[in-house]
């Protein structure tokens, strides 16, 4: 060491990463007592701090602050820093969404009890295979109609949705959630999921074993990283199982098409008219009448609307018409 050099600094070379690593920086009264009287500008102040954490890393905070006081005769303001929010909505999702899942759109929350309190936001979607669909995800510190609003706004982006027109959003019945859609997407249809009423129901009428919280005991950042890396298998396992397809309609599609198919052949109609028939349906011990509108695709047993592909009811009249099944069935 340099004879008027004021500091000492020990290092050894670490043979993981072959680069040097400090062990210990000591720096003489006289480099103290030049910086108490000099002007103690935030640079000199973390440089100070810096090296009192370097020898001594497990220092608290308040251990820091008297520190600086005793040495250097300044008052410092530790802010606390405290986590707000984090949005992740991968570009295969957004295109996805877009090109092959139905206008509707699932919102829910539920609460993280692990080491890091807070609350995780989802919204999912329905594909052409009539699975569910992930497209974004949020933590957020509260649930509220700010962070409701700002996650929703995130969503309404990534995806184009604009004023909501021809969408449909579910949800569970919390009123705050109920303003915010009508207010970020005016023009969206927003129905309450079934399975939330049944959950509330199941408060009065108990019998009904409920699902543990699947994300328990995680940190933020583990539990991040999982659910990326999730939704990317997911992805990898929908492209694959989507390469095995032998048209562009996707096998649940056809099984169900296929199913209404063979239920047809206990349908006949009754009387037609221009566009509208009336079809009696014997499938079940109930004799049921139905009406089949095929300009405008629509049944009044509301399962050729709810799934874009024709009931057992369409069937029939398309059989009576002779029209080609495969065409009505939705891309």
């Amino acid at each position: 060491m340099h004879q008027k050099c004021p500091w000492l600094l020990a290092a050894s070379k670490d043979g993981r990463s072959n680069n040097f690593k400090v062990k210990s920086i000591v720096m003489s009264t006289i480099v103290i007592e030049q910086i108490k009287t000099s002007f103690a500008t935030p640079d000199t102040l973390q440089i100070i701090t810096w090296i009192r954490l370097c020898l001594h890393k497990n220092m608290k905070v308040w251990e820091l602050k008297k520190l600086i006081k005793n040495e250097l005769d300044m008052q410092i303001q530790v802010s606390k820093i405290v986590f707000n929010s984090f949005y992740v909505c991968f570009y295969a999702m957004k295109k996805g969404w877009s090109e092959g899942c139905r206008s509707i759109i699932g919102l829910d929350g539920c609460f993280l009890k692990g080491i890091c309190k807070g609350q995780l936001f989802v919204a999912v979607s329905k594909d052409g295979n009539n699975q569910m669909f992930p497209i974004a995800w949020a933590i957020i510190e509260v649930e509220n109609s700010f962070t409701w609003t700002w996650f929703l706004k995130c969503v309404t982006h990534d995806l184009d949705l604009q004023d909501g027109r021809d969408l449909t959003i579910m949800s569970d019945t919390q009123k705050e959630l109920l303003r915010v859609v009508s207010e970020v997407l005016p023009k969206s249809e927003h129905r309450w999921c079934a399975r939330h009423i049944l959950a509330n129901w199941s408060k009065d009428w108990r019998g009904l074993e409920r699902r543990n919280n699947f994300w328990r005991h995680k940190i933020v950042i583990t539990m991040l990283e999982e659910i990326g890396e999730k939704m990317m298998e997911r992805i990898g396992k929908l492209r694959d199982f989507a390469d095995t397809w032998i048209c562009d309609i996707s096998p649940i599609a056809m099984k169900v098409y296929q199913d209404n198919m063979a239920q047809s052949m206990r349908c006949t109609i009754k009387w037609n008219g221009e566009y509208g028939y009336e079809v009696e349906d014997t499938s079940l011990r109930v004799v049921l009448k139905h009406c089949v509108n095929m300009q405008a695709q629509i049944c009044t047993c509301r399962l050729w609307m709810l799934k874009g592909i024709p009931c057992s009811h369409a069937i029939t009249v398309m059989h009576f018409k002779n029209i080609e099944l495969i065409n009505y069935i939705s891309h």
